[in-house]
């Protein structure tokens, strides 16, 4: 089930848009480094990269709400967050808890 659904994923980003799958907004360039991380709910989405920056965008018109800045040579691979805060794990293997709210 999980192939089927990244087949299908891979299929959308890799074709122009149709009346169906239309791009409703677009960041040219959110990260500096590669995006890493991403995820969202019905408000926000919360973006993490090799640029050890922590963004949060509004999530109907993708503008950036907030840039935390984690320590410089972390790296970010992953994130999870909640109504309070931001965890975000790195390649030198530390944990960060950012407080946002």
């Amino acid at each position: 089930m999980r192939h089927a659904a990244a087949r299908a994923l891979d299929s959308l980003l890799t074709r122009a848009p149709t009346p169906q799958t239309r791009l409703v907004h677009h960041v040219p360039r959110a990260h500096n480094d590669a995006v890493t991380g991403l995820q969202f709910d019905e408000r926000l989405v919360v973006t993490s990269g090799f640029d050890s920056i922590v963004r949060l965008w509004e999530l109907r018109t993708l503008t950036q709400r907030a840039a935390l800045h984690t320590e410089p040579t972390a790296r970010c691979t992953r994130l999870a967050y909640d109504d309070t805060r931001i965890v975000t794990g790195a390649l030198s293997g530390k944990i960060a808890v950012l407080d946002f709210l």
